[in-house]
């Protein structure tokens, strides 16, 4: 879109700005040490080799451990692509920087600054789109400094960097523009959102598929853009399988898992509980919004620029799969972060396209974004403050991370042994032995049995 007149350069003026308040935000936070399963994905872009030059099929595996110059690995359960990206892109840029293990904060700076960059990928658009309107300021500065969203940019993880990077980029392909796709664009936004997890993708093929019947029964004339979006993500979901139709299958068998597991007592009575967990009421907020917006000219806007009902019912299709499935990770609802990513580009497309809205319901709005980012930037800096994690198992202390860690790699150092500790231990002290502890102490010593008998008796639990 060409930028042109005083109305072009304020544009120009308020995107850099908030593209400054962005980085600026996060500075701060990037030395927060690794915690948890951010070791498996600190492992896709910290020292060289790659995984993918260590693994038995040449493709990124989750690491398990590390037994004298071995490295321990299986697969990831999931759709391969998303691992393929950050390892082939931010993750040789990071490696290319060789950096020495033994200056912990560079390594760990350098890690999130690369998940960071794939969560900006997904974002910068969201900030174009905002920057011409002050509700839509108010819109993107809200949902950016959300704890969802905060953590979630730095968080050395799936969901918040080649996830929103996925569906940032997708919804950004369709919407962005100020008129209909073009069809390049939305064979495009199809192939990118097929590519992503399993969960992204099935999610949009429902909404898809709702929408062509919608369209259908309506006969509405624009029905040829959807479909066009189904092509891209047929193709995207093709090459998903062609790369690994193995780690493709085994993540058809990790959804079954997550779903058909039988929930604990705690997570059933907090399924529903989910909707008002302090990390994801944003999503439902934004979700709730974008649906009264839309109430009023759906009609029009199916036949005129369907996207923004298919971005909004693809982003709905899972946020809701993921609240019905009960999961709670690591503590760390992540998964949320691609729908409240793409919830605010359609809050920002109607209130750019002058969508009808009153005067007191718009001041509402403004007061309400004002006092949740002042909420939010108040909760970020107490959590810098008692140097609290932001990103997994949110809370836990990183000074006793850091403590743990250093008394792990004292004990393999002096004792000869292979300790049970996180994933990021091998971030941190890449030549020493070790077990993954989320494999758990039974588990790991059987794998220590039978790949590595005469190694098993060195486990330290």
């Amino acid at each position: 879109m060409m930028v042109t007149g005083e109305n072009g350069s304020r544009r120009v003026a308020v995107f850099t700005v908030l593209l400054l308040a962005l980085l600026v935000s996060r500075l701060p936070f990037l030395n927060q040490i690794l915690v948890s399963e951010e070791g498996d994905f600190a492992a896709l872009v910290a020292y060289a080799p790659s995984p993918s030059q260590l693994t038995d099929n040449g493709l990124p595996q989750m690491i398990k451990g590390r037994i004298g110059d071995t490295y321990v690995y299986s697969h990831f359960g999931h759709d391969i692509t998303p691992y393929l990206l950050i390892e082939r892109t931010v993750g040789a840029v990071v490696r290319g920087l060789r950096l020495d293990p033994a200056n912990q904060d560079r390594v760990t700076v350098a890690t999130r600054s690369a998940f960071f960059a794939l969560f900006l990928t997904g974002t910068v658009g969201l900030l174009w789109l905002a920057a011409p309107s002050r509700l839509g300021v108010m819109i993107a500065l809200f949902m950016l400094s959300t704890p969802l969203a905060f953590g979630s940019s730095i968080q050395a993880q799936l969901d918040g960097s080649a996830g929103v990077a996925a569906v940032g980029l997708a919804t950004a392909l369709l919407l962005v523009g100020g008129r209909a796709a073009r069809p390049w664009a939305l064979i495009a936004s199809g192939f990118l959102i097929g590519s992503a997890r399993h969960e992204v993708a099935m999610a949009f093929a429902a909404a898809t598929l709702a929408i062509l019947v919608l369209q259908t029964v309506l006969k509405s004339p624009a029905r040829g853009r959807i479909g066009l979006f189904a092509l891209g993500l047929g193709l995207g979901t093709a090459a998903a399988i062609l790369i690994s139709p193995e780690d493709y299958r085994q993540g058809l068998g990790t959804m079954a898992q997550v779903y058909g597991q039988e929930a604990p007592p705690i997570v059933q009575k907090l399924r529903l509980g989910l909707l008002q967990q302090f990390f994801v009421w944003p999503v439902w907020l934004f979700l709730a919004a974008s649906a009264a917006l839309l109430k009023s000219r759906y009609r029009a806007i199916l036949d005129e620029r369907p996207e923004i009902i298919l971005v909004t019912a693809g982003a709905a299709a899972i946020a809701f799969g993921f609240m019905l499935s009960g999961w709670t990770g690591d503590g760390f609802p992540r998964y949320f972060m691609p729908p409240l990513v793409a919830l605010s580009y359609v809050l920002c497309v109607l209130v750019h396209d002058g969508i009808a809205v009153s005067h007191k319901a718009m001041s509402r709005m403004f007061g309400v974004l004002i006092a949740g980012a002042a909420i939010n930037f108040g909760f970020e800096l107490t959590v810098r403050h008692f140097d609290r994690s932001i990103t997994s198992a949110p809370g836990t202390s990183c000074r006793t991370i850091r403590e743990s860690l250093a008394q792990s790699a004292e004990i393999a150092r002096s004792q000869n042994r292979i300790v049970l500790e996180q994933s990021s231990f091998m971030v941190y002290y890449p030549g020493l032995d070790f077990m993954n502890s989320d494999l758990g102490k039974d588990r790991a010593l059987y794998m220590l049995q039978q790949k590595y008998p005469r190694d098993a008796e060195r486990l330290y639990f």
